[in-house]
Order: C-alpha cells, then sequence, then structure tokens
C-alpha cells in the first residue's frame, strides 16, 4: 500500500488499520531520538553547565585574590637607603654587632678597611671593607645575612668563607667580608 502525503489531510482518513504501524513508527523515532540523541544533549548540558560553575567560582577565587594582591602591594614597606657617613664607622660596627649578637652569632673581629683600588670612590661615597670572623651555624647566618639586606646602608657581600669548627661541630668558623659604601 503507498501512502500519498498529499491526500492525507486528516487521521481520520487513514483508518484504523493504517493508524497503528503510522504510530509505531513515530513511538519508536521517538523512544530512540530520547534515548540516543536527547540523553547525550542531556549528559553534554549538564557537563556543560557543571564546567560553568567551575569557571565562575574560579573566576569569582581569582577576582578576591587579585584584590588582596592590589591591597597588600600597596602596603609594602618601601626600603629607605640611609648613607653612612665616614665620621660615624663606629656607630655602624656597633649596628652590625647588634644584629649578630640578635642572630645568636659570636663575632671575634671587625676590621674596618678602606678599600685601596683606584677609580672605586663614586660621587663622593668610598667603599669600605668590613672584614668580620665569625662562628655561627648556617640558620644564624642566613637571618644574620638576610638583616644585612634590610639594613638601612647599601651592603653587599664579597666573600663568604665557611670551615668547620673543630671545638663545635655545630658551628662553624665563617670569615665575611661587607662592602659599605660611606659618605665622605
Amino acid at each position: 500500500m503507498k501512502f500519498d502525503i498529499a491526500k492525507i489531510k486528516d487521521f481520520s482518513q487513514l483508518g484504523n488499520k493504517n493508524l497503528v504501524p503510522v504510530i509505531l513508527v513515530i513511538s519508536v523515532f521517538l523512544i530512540l531520538d530520547f534515548s540516543f540523541v536527547l540523553s547525550a544533549q542531556l549528559k553534554n548540558y549538564k557537563n556543560t553547565s557543571l564546567k560553568v560553575k567551575k569557571l565562575n567560582s574560579a573566576i569569582k577565587a581569582f577576582q578576591n585574590d587579585y584584590l588582596l594582591m592590589q591591597k597588600t602591594g600597596g602596603k609594602q614597606k618601601e626600603q629607605m637607603f640611609k648613607t653612612v657617613q665616614e665620621n660615624d664607622l663606629s656607630g655602624f660596627m656597633e649596628e652590625i654587632a647588634s644584629l649578630a649578637h640578635q642572630n645568636n652569632i659570636e663575632i671575634s673581629q671587625i676590621k674596618p678597611q678602606r678599600e685601596t683600588k683606584a677609580n672605586t670612590s663614586l660621587a663622593g661615597f668610598i667603599p669600605y671593607l668590613f672584614y668580620l670572623n665569625i662562628n655561627s651555624d648556617y640558620w644564624s647566618l642566613l637571618r644574620f645575612i638576610k638583616d644585612l639586606e634590610d639594613h638601612h646602608a647599601v651592603i653587599s657581600i664579597e666573600e663568604l668563607d665557611i670551615s668547620q669548627n673543630p671545638r663545635d661541630i655545630l658551628k662553624h668558623s665563617i670569615s665575611l667580608t661587607l662592602k659599605v659604601y660611606v659618605k665622605k
């Protein structure tokens, strides 16, 4: 039997015999559509909505972190460098000794010496070398160096020599040479 779609105007014209196969074909089509096509689409929709929720929470976390960074970025302490005057070298040596004492470092000798290389003076500044012989463990030495970095004077470490202390295995004998630019 042939179906002529142009002649079909109403379902009532099909009759009961032809109506059952049409309904079966439509229902099989709908079942297959729901089970394969629509279920995959719904699964993708759920996955996409989960991804969108995760991205939204990540964006909110990023915005909060960014605002926190901006707030703390403005509060960073500014390093104020001050010059050490040539007539205040003894006070500077006392500051170094105080920093060493705060970090449990034993200083056996501090010896300042004006650097004798030619062309070392820069715009009114004279480089001085401070030779320190100290006894310390590694952690105390690192804290001391960190404190020297945070010091207001411009200090650089020129030499660092660490050797084992024969009297105490936990402490080391350290020779440290600091270069400090001193104002004339």
